[in-house]
C-alpha cells in the first residue's frame, strides 16, 4: 500500500458565506492554505492541497446534528436519510448498526489494512458509563469498540502514543488524572510517532471543543482552540512522513457563527493536504459527507471496489438498506454531557 492517511475530525466547524460579517473561523489554517476558511462554489486548490465544501444537510430537513453527521462521515451512508431526521448526541440503534457494518476503521481492517485512533480514554470513564442508568457511547467510541480497534489509555499517553482531546492533557489533569500537561506541538509529535513507528494505514483523531465553545458562544475560548489546532495541524503537515496524506473534516457548522449558539446549515470542510493528483481525485468526488469514507477506502485499496456491501461478524457479505435499518428502531436520545466519550 503506497498511500497512508491521517484523518482529523474537528467537530462543529462550518464554512460561512464569504460575505458573512463576523466569521469566527475566517482565518483558520490560513497560514497553511493561503485561503480564507469560507464557502465557495466548488473545490478551491492551493499549493499542497484542496478545500472542498461538503453538504452536511444531506437532503433532510432540519439542522445537521452530531450523531447522524458523524455516522455519515465514518460509514459513507446517509444517516439522516436512514432515520428521516438529524439526530444529535449519541447514535441510536440503527446508527450503531451502520457503524458496526460499515465503519471506516473496521472496514480498513476487513480489507487487510490497519487503522488506529489516537484519542486517549480512561478506564474510569468506561466504568462510570457502564454503571450509569442508560449507558451510551459516542460515534467515535463505537468506531473503535465495534470496529475491532484498541483504546488508548494513560500508559499509552505516558509512552507518547496517545493524544488527549484538548491537545494538552490539562483538562484531564484538572479532573484528577495524573498525566503530564504538554503542548499541541508535542501532541502532534505523539501522533506522528505512531504514524512512523506503527505505520497504520489510517490514523484518526477527534477534536470537539470547537463545537462546545461554539454552543457557549465563547469567542476567547474558541480562539484558544483554533490556535492550538493550528499548531497541532501545522506540526503534522510539516513533519509527516512521505506518502502520508492529511484530511480534515467536520460534521456540521457551528463555531463560524457565534451570534446564535446553535448548529448551522453551512457546508463543512473536506480539506485535503496531498499531492496534486490525490487532490484532484478528491475534488472530483467531493460533494457531501457521504463521499469521505468511499474516497479514503478507494485510495487505500484501489483494487477493491467500495460497492456498498458490508460484512457481518461471521465474514459474510450482507446488503443493508435504509428501510431495513429504519425498521430496527429510531429511538431519539436525550442531550449528552458536553464532553463525549474520551473526554468526560
Amino acid at each position: 500500500m503506497s498511500e497512508r492517511w491521517i484523518l482529523l475530525f474537528i467537530d462543529g466547524i462550518g464554512l460561512a458565506p464569504p460575505d458573512f460579517p463576523d466569521n469566527a473561523l475566517g482565518d483558520f489554517l490560513r497560514e497553511y492554505t493561503g485561503l480564507p476558511f469560507v464557502d465557495a462554489d466548488g473545490p478551491v486548490f492551493f499549493d499542497g492541497g484542496v478545500l472542498a465544501p461538503l453538504d452536511a444537510c444531506l437532503g433532510v430537513k432540519g439542522i445537521p446534528q452530531s450523531a447522524t453527521g458523524q455516522t455519515t462521515i465514518f460509514t459513507g451512508h446517509n444517516a439522516p436519510a436512514v432515520l428521516g431526521y438529524h439526530l444529535f448526541a449519541y447514535p441510536s440503534t440503527p446508527l450503531i448498526d451502520l457503524i458496526r457494518r460499515y465503519g471506516l476503521p473496521g472496514e480498513v481492517r476487513r480489507r487487510g489494512g490497519s487503522a488506529t485512533s489516537l484519542n486517549l480514554y480512561t478506564r474510569d470513564y468506561f466504568r462510570r458509563v457502564r454503571q450509569s442508568e442508560r449507558p451510551r457511547f459516542s460515534v467515535s467510541t463505537h468506531l473503535i469498540m465495534d470496529g475491532g480497534g484498541e483504546f488508548r489509555y494513560e500508559e499509552d499517553y505516558a509512552a507518547g502514543k496517545a493524544v488527549f482531546m484538548d491537545l494538552t492533557g490539562r483538562l484531564l489533569r484538572d479532573h484528577g488524572v495524573d498525566v503530564e500537561v504538554i503542548s499541541p506541538v508535542e501532541s502532534a509529535d505523539n501522533l506522528l510517532r505512531v504514524v512512523r513507528e506503527d505505520q497504520p494505514d489510517l490514523t484518526m483523531f477527534e477534536y470537539f471543543l470547537t463545537d462546545h465553545f461554539g454552543h457557549k458562544m465563547r469567542r476567547a475560548a474558541l480562539e484558544k482552540c483554533l490556535a492550538d489546532l493550528s499548531a497541532f495541524t501545522g506540526r503534522i503537515l510539516e513533519e509527516r512522513p512521505e506518502g502520508v496524506n492529511v484530511m480534515i473534516v467536520s460534521d456540521h457548522g457551528n463555531a463560524e457563527d457565534l451570534s446564535q449558539g446553535n448548529h448551522t446549515r453551512n457546508p463543512v470542510p473536506g480539506l485535503v493536504f496531498a499531492d496534486e493528483d490525490v487532490c484532484r481525485a478528491w475534488a472530483d468526488k467531493a460533494n457531501d459527507l457521504t463521499d469521505i469514507t468511499p474516497f479514503l477506502l478507494n485510495r487505500l485499496f484501489p483494487s477493491i471496489p467500495s460497492d456498498g456491501q458490508s460484512r457481518d461478524s461471521d465474514g459474510s457479505d450482507t446488503p443493508q438498506d435504509a428501510t431495513t435499518l429504519q425498521r430496527e428502531g429510531s429511538d431519539q436520545e436525550t442531550s449528552p454531557s458536553p464532553l463525549p466519550a474520551s473526554e468526560e
